[in-house]
C-alpha cells in the first residue's frame, strides 16, 4: 500500500522577508533640543533603502533588518506579498 500526500499550494499568499508596502505617516522625532517631523511616504521599501523624509529634503535614516521589522510592528507597513511564480534572492 502506497499512500501519498499532495497539497496545492496555489491558494497561499507568498510574502517578502525583505521587502514592505507602507502607508503614509509622520511622527516628530527629536533632534538638536527640538522635534521634526519625519514623514514615511506611501510606498515599497526594502532593506538598504532610505526612508523617514525630514524637513529639509534628506532621508533620516537606512533601512535594516531590524528597523523592518519594527516598522512592521508599528502598523503602518505589511510585508510585500509576492506573485506566486516570484523569485526571492
Amino acid at each position: 500500500m502506497i499512500i501519498s500526500a499532495c497539497s496545492h499550494q496555489d491558494n497561499l499568499a507568498l510574502y517578502s522577508d525583505n521587502c514592505i508596502d507602507c502607508v503614509e505617516y509622520q511622527y516628530q522625532q527629536a533632534y538638536n533640543n527640538d522635534f521634526i517631523p519625519l514623514i514615511l511616504e506611501s510606498n515599497i521599501y526594502c532593506v538598504g533603502d532610505s526612508a523617514w523624509l525630514m524637513p529639509d529634503g534628506n532621508f533620516w535614516t537606512q533601512i535594516d533588518d531590524e528597523l523592518l521589522n519594527i516598522m512592521i510592528e508599528s502598523g503602518n507597513c505589511m510585508f510585500l506579498e509576492l506573485e506566486n511564480d516570484s523569485v526571492i534572492d
